[in-house]
């Protein structure tokens, strides 16, 4: 008999935190699930540890296959899965006991929902706490593609979805970083979407992680929103698109500054984000900075950062 939920886990070289991810699945108190793991290539312990789980009875599908990147993965798990909703869970995010199982019970009172997503934390590498996904956004629910053009509030981790639904809106596209998102956006096209408001996962923020490879992730998302230019033949939707991208520049600005540390591109960036006219104010503030000295600014991040109690 198939499963409710569809655990889907695609991970590569993941030996560090994924222990602790799969404990985070073992113990949800909604227990008709499968875990589907899809090996993007690794060449470390990963696939031990998935088989040592295996092997004790745990309901795992463990597939190995050559890089092909987190797109193809994905779907690869989509292709191995038979419950009637999917999960997703990246190898170093973690679940709160009672995830699946609040999630699921939105569903049983809303069959008709595209998805349903929750509130998560953001921890660092130790686990020590850095802020909520609400913190930078809302929470919206209903037909919410508008708010999620203007911004993905939907993290990968948090999202629930029926199977029938992904399939339907084809897949994951071959991007490499914005390849949630991007299915998100087609979901809500089509469907409501639900939440829970608490945070029942933890993202781990830390150096290194793809998903700071922000100029790959920035023409991704200008492509997408490309894509989405005549959803809507009106001036209000066409001003909302041009938002879009005016953030995705400012997100850019930030990230070239303080992740890549290149004030010059950082500078570029501000300059398009203040052409599309996100927050002047804003954008100001971070074209100087990116004019100091590098060695100010970065001290005067991580004196913001002691400040807030995070540094």
């Amino acid at each position: 008999m198939a499963p409710t939920v569809s655990v889907n886990l695609c991970c590569y070289n993941s030996e560090p935190f994924l222990e602790e991810t799969l404990h985070s699945i073992f113990r949800q108190t909604f227990v008709d699930w499968e875990l589907v793991v899809v090996d993007d290539g690794s060449i470390d312990g990963t696939g031990r540890i998935v088989e040592t789980h295996r092997k004790e009875g745990r309901p795992i599908t463990y597939e190995w296959r050559p890089n092909a990147g987190l797109a193809a993965a994905r779907n690869r798990a989509l292709e191995l899965s038979h419950g009637q909703y999917v999960a997703f869970i990246d190898h170093d995010d973690l679940w709160l006991p009672e995830k699946l199982e609040r999630q699921l019970a939105v569903f049983a009172a809303r069959s008709n929902l595209g998805l349903v997503y929750c509130d998560y934390e953001i921890v660092d590498g130790a686990g020590k706490r850095l802020g909520r996904g609400s913190d930078s956004h809302d929470l919206p629910r209903g037909m919410v593609f508008r708010d999620l053009l203007a911004c993905n509030f939907v993290g990968v981790l948090t999202a629930v979805a029926p199977r029938h639904v992904i399939e339907a809106a084809g897949g994951f596209r071959p991007l490499k970083i914005t390849e949630d998102y991007d299915m998100w956006l087609r979901i809500a096209a089509r469907h409501e979407i639900d939440r829970v408001p608490e945070p029942l996962a933890s993202y781990r923020y830390y150096p290194g992680q793809s998903s700071r490879q922000y100029a790959t992730a920035l023409q991704e998302l200008l492509d997408i929103y490309d894509s989405w230019q005549d959803f809507e033949p009106t001036p209000a939707y066409a001003r909302l698109v041009q938002r879009a991208r005016a953030r995705a520049f400012f997100d850019a600005t930030t990230a070239a500054l303080f992740w890549d540390r290149d004030p010059a591109a950082a500078r570029r960036y501000a300059c398009l984000a203040w052409t599309y006219g996100f927050n002047r104010r804003k954008v100001a503030k971070m074209y100087l900075l990116a004019s100091l000295r590098p060695a100010v600014v970065f001290k005067l991040q991580h004196l913001k950062h002691r400040l807030a109690g995070t540094g």
